[in-house]
């Protein structure tokens, strides 16, 4: 393929499209249930809405298992082939093959706006997992050796606020759904070790290690410096991750000496203050100027 000779995006699927639509709009105030009739949502609700629909119901798909979910839309199909069948229809099918408590989808994620959100940190070998979000969704945990070896998988129950768990022996690290199933809205604070890799211009986000994207830096000009072709190295900036990072070395070919920009934002959640707010750091050595700034903004109201 183009991307695997180029180096560019060669893990890309087609599943984390579906995953950045979604997550790109999980909190904003204006968004719409899934369980509303289509003349009843607003232009941008109504395409948005099949991406949601698709990264929870495969999430479903993974907690049940494929076979239990081809079994359970067999039925379905056979049953209401030819019918017009209601949401709850479809959720009978589904309580008939399963004794799983399965209201976090069907009241949780198709009759509310909740996103979901956990985290996990680890002190020895005690691991906590902390609910930020609004939905009490399954969790799969898995938990890996000092050889990256896989030692356990181990699904828990949805809950509220916080739930502290005990490691097989000899557990590393652990990450909550390393296969990227769960749309998670904040993925980077899933693993409890990040390693240190680079990507040659841009590939999918591995959100549980510190990935540095490589941009060659070749057209840049300005009459102080003069050519100053370099690099960018940036990091986040997509669904997923809450802040961006960037940082563009170059050479100075007017005046013979490197120059350099750098760029951080960091972007937080709602609160009683700010509907949405962020705080950014910059700094540079460019066009005969050195310094910084501080820049805080945040917006009120609804969106």
């Amino acid at each position: 393929m183009v991307q695997n000779k180029l180096g560019i995006a060669k893990n890309l699927k087609f599943s984390w499209f579906e995953y950045f639509q979604y997550a790109m709009t999980a909190k904003s105030p204006s968004v719409q249930p899934l369980s509303l009739k289509a003349n009843e949502y607003n232009g941008s609700n109504y395409g948005l809405n099949y991406s949601k629909t698709a990264v929870f119901t495969r999430f479903l798909q993974h907690y049940l298992g494929d076979e239990k979910m081809d079994e359970i839309m067999q039925d379905y199909f056979e049953t209401w082939k030819f019918k017009h069948p209601y949401p709850e229809d479809l959720r009978k099918i589904f309580e008939k093959h399963t004794n799983k408590d399965l209201s976090w989808y069907f009241e949780g994620v198709l009759e509310t706006t909740d996103y979901l959100d956990y985290s996990i940190d680890k002190k020895r070998n005690q691991f906590t997992i902390s609910n930020h979000g609004e939905l009490k969704t399954p969790i799969e945990v898995v938990f890996y050796g000092s050889q990256h070896n896989e030692l356990e998988r181990r699904w828990l129950e949805g809950f509220d606020w916080m739930k502290s768990v005990q490691g097989p022996v000899g557990t590393w690290y652990a990450i909550i759904d390393p296969d990227e199933n769960m749309p998670d809205v904040k993925r980077e604070n899933n693993s409890t070790r990040k390693e240190l890799y680079f990507n040659w211009v841009w590939d999918q986000p591995n959100y549980y290690d510190h990935e540095v994207n490589i941009l060659p830096w070749l057209f840049s000009y300005n009459f102080y410096n003069g050519w100053t072709p370099g690099a960018m190295l940036y990091k986040g900036g997509t669904p997923g991750y809450t802040s961006t990072t960037s940082i563009q070395p170059m050479w100075d070919f007017n005046n013979n000496q490197p120059v350099l920009k750098f760029h951080r934002i960091n972007n937080f959640d709602s609160n009683n203050f700010f509907r949405a707010s962020s705080l950014s750091f910059s700094g540079m050595r460019y066009q005969g100027n050195t310094g910084g700034a501080i820049k805080f903004d945040g917006s009120y109201g609804e969106e």
